[in-house]
């Protein structure tokens, strides 16, 4: 036994070397090793090429991420083939966006995957609360212009950057190419469709498995009619588990046997947009005709006084707050604002904090507030937004206990023109307690008041955000609306209470100044008051500009 290992040796060694070279080698970059999980890689790739946004939609198991982080890495290195693949041209240093929805898919997810194909090729890594988390911020990879090695970085180093849906950090500055791991919230997809560098191609491409409809129906109204062939600049590309070249027959039988049951089955299995959430009560296509006559808002900022939790207990300390308006405030105009504030608390499993403020005479929503903003700070917003527009008549949500602060918040700017509900019991009596509740009993309300609105036409809406949340909604085979947290309702609440307050209220008359207010805001305007005009003949027919009033 001795003598043939000694005869053999010098072979085995020599393999063993090689071998062990071979290995190294991959460990050192293992994009030398990448073979991409279907056919549909391919395609995705080559669309890139031609700067189309590709929405790749993707059983479970697909091998979807992991065949798309090996592209990421090639575009930060800034290579010109990814075994064979043509990789789309790109500068380098460049800047690169990873999105996931959550920390804990990041981390087991598309993070995972791409330090596989990193491997030992230079780089720094960042994270964001230390490296005990384990939640990465910025990856700082080598490119051909670098002289370091692993552990550094410079000035010539792409970068690459994760967006979680679950963090606070903010969609701003330029890139040049972005991979959403799964699908993201539609504004923020749309803010990075903004994020390009003039002069420079932009590459973006989404792997998602399209399992609940509040997150794939957005996003397959953008990729309407683009399966399988662009159309304006977008491609939908799908694929199934049976495609995954990795996957043995036996291995997918078992898997596909373990979802048997499942509603999401179709989803999992083939990448099809299942919906299991029950019907949208609202009239899509009347929907769809709004959503074309929608604006982009103005953008307002406001300074308030909002909480925030510390060590040392609950402190009240300003913040900035962001307002969509369209259109300015008009004098003879009523405006009602109605608030649903939330937690604060940014994850997918909380809603957002909102508000919208509607004109009562002429039935449009002139301004809107969605956003993760505790309840305290929420009151403060509105209560400055409200005094704005006429010092509207504000409603608050009081259902869950989150209006209690809101109303405080209010209370302390000395705002006192709040709603008070009506008595169940009592149809047409106003209840002692500030605010709205609600319940199963009157849901229908908030309902029924949209679908008026739709049916007869008669409100201007806007805001692209606001028609896409009512397409959205569903209901149950009992009528219930489906508002589990996460699915961000609050846009419809608003809408829906406040149709409701001014169907019951009624159109109100034209809004006219006081003599005293004319007479200041003439002053104000001109120096010096109108010769021989009175408050007692301003008073006497028409508003302030002479207008007829109605």
């Amino acid at each position: 036994m001795t003598g043939i290992l000694d005869a053999e040796s010098p072979a085995i060694i020599g393999d063993a070397l090689l071998f062990t070279a071979y290995l190294e080698a991959l460990d050192a970059d293992p994009l030398r090793s990448y073979r991409p999980a279907c056919p549909v890689v391919e395609e995705l790739i080559a669309a890139l090429h031609h700067q189309i946004e590709v929405w790749w939609q993707a059983s479970n198991s697909a091998g979807k991420t992991t065949s798309i982080c090996a592209l990421d890495v090639a575009l930060a290195r800034g290579l010109k083939s990814l075994n064979g693949i043509p990789v789309p041209p790109i500068a380098v240093p460049n800047v690169g966006w990873i999105l996931t929805q959550s920390y804990k898919q990041q981390v087991d997810s598309s993070q995972k995957a791409l330090l596989q194909w990193l491997g030992k090729w230079p780089h720094k890594i960042s994270y964001v609360s230390g490296e005990a988390k384990g939640y990465i911020e910025t990856v700082h990879v080598a490119t051909e212009k670098c002289k370091h090695g692993m552990d550094e970085r410079c000035s010539t180093c792409s970068r690459i950057v994760f967006h979680c849906a679950e963090s606070n950090s903010a969609i701003g500055g330029r890139i040049d190419w972005a991979h959403a791991d799964e699908i993201p919230p539609m504004h923020v997809w749309r803010e990075v469709r903004a994020r390009f560098q003039a002069g420079r191609p932009f590459y973006r491409y989404l792997t998602a498995t399209p399992l609940w409809r509040r997150d794939w129906a957005p996003l397959l109204e953008d990729f309407k009619a683009c399966e399988g062939v662009a159309v304006e600049g977008r491609l939908r590309l799908r694929s199934s588990i049976y495609d995954n070249r990795y996957l043995s027959p036996e291995q997918i039988k078992v898997v596909v046997e373990s979802w048997l049951g499942d509603p999401l089955f179709d989803a999992r299995v083939q990448g099809e947009c299942v919906d299991t959430e029950g019907d949208c009560p609202f009239d899509q296509e009347r929907l769809k005709q709004w959503r074309v006559r929608c604006t982009p808002p103005t953008l307002e900022t406001f300074t308030i006084m909002a909480e925030r939790t510390t060590e040392a207990g609950r402190i009240v300390e300003p913040r900035l707050a962001r307002v969509e308006c369209w259109g300015p405030v008009e004098e003879s105009e009523s405006y009602v604002l109605v608030a649903d504030p939330s937690t604060g608390v940014r994850s997918r499993t909380h809603d957002p904090a909102g508000f919208q403020v509607w004109a009562r005479r002429s039935r449009t929503l002139k301004a809107r507030f969605d956003d993760y903003l505790e309840p305290y700070g929420l009151g403060y917003l509105a209560g400055l937004v409200a005094e704005r527009y006429n010092v509207a008549l504000v409603d608050v949500d009081m259902t869950g206990g989150y209006g209690g602060p809101t109303i405080t918040a209010l209370a302390n700017l000395r705002y006192s023109n709040i709603n008070r509900d009506y008595h169940e019991a009592k149809p047409g009596r106003v209840g002692g307690q500030l605010g709205f509740r609600i319940s199963a009993e009157n849901r229908s309300e908030i309902t029924s008041a949209i679908q008026r609105a739709l049916a007869d036409e008669t409100v201007i809406v806007p805001s692209e955000a606001v028609v896409s949340c009512l397409l959205g909604c569903t209901v149950d085979d009992r009528g219930k609306y489906l508002a589990a947290p996460g699915r961000h309702d609050e846009d419809m609440i608003c809408m829906g209470r406040a149709l409701h307050l001014m169907d019951t209220m009624g159109r109100p008359a034209a809004r006219i100044k006081t003599a005293e207010e004319r007479i200041e805001a003439l002053l104000n305007v001109s120096g010096v008051a109108l010769p021989g005009v009175t408050p007692e003949e301003h008073d006497e027919g028409g508003d302030w500009w002479g207008r007829e009033s109605a």
